[in-house]
């Protein structure tokens, strides 16, 4: 019993990475096809939304520390490279999601909420609530359908989003 959850979560894990690497080797594809400009607003708010033990130090990220009198200059090549990347590949897939005229429907995105919620030990009704709390819920909608559009191997059908 033991020998096989090892061997299935092995296989999950597995599988997981195989579809990562595929994910990443066509974002890269695209990525380096278009060229994409990350305003610098974006990465600021993407770096400032990472959860709380991956974002840089304000002082490494050219900001200045709280409770600080003094100003730090600005310096966007200190800029985290990830942020970066992450904002390029959000504009790159929304453009994407549009022209292809992908639209994420409201059991796809409860789908994905559930498997964000797992994955983060939390439920689903805490999740949903504190990211409509946020008005960060279309940021989910909107990613999912990049990711749709980004992993879909044959064209898609548009759909409708429900109401």
């Amino acid at each position: 019993m033991l020998r096989a959850k090892v061997t299935e979560s092995l296989t999950r894990e597995k599988e997981a990475a195989l579809k990562e690497t595929r994910r990443r080797s066509v974002l890269d594809g695209l990525l380096a096809l278009n060229e994409v400009e990350a305003p610098e607003s974006m990465v600021e708010a993407e770096i400032d939304s990472a959860p709380e033990g991956v974002r840089p130090s304000p002082v490494a990220a050219g900001r200045r520390p709280e409770g600080s009198r003094h100003r730090l200059e600005r310096r966007p090549d200190r800029r985290e490279p990830g942020a970066i990347r992450r904002v390029k590949e959000y504009l790159l897939l929304d453009a994407i999601g549009e022209a292809e005229n992908v639209a994420v429907s409201d059991t796809e995105l409860d789908a994905e909420l559930k498997r964000r919620a797992q994955a983060m030990g939390a439920t689903f009704a805490e999740l949903k609530s504190a990211l409509q709390k946020n008005d960060r819920l279309e940021g989910v909608r909107e990613s999912c359908g990049s990711t749709a559009s980004s992993t879909s191997s044959s064209p898609r059908r548009p759909r409708r989003a429900e109401s």
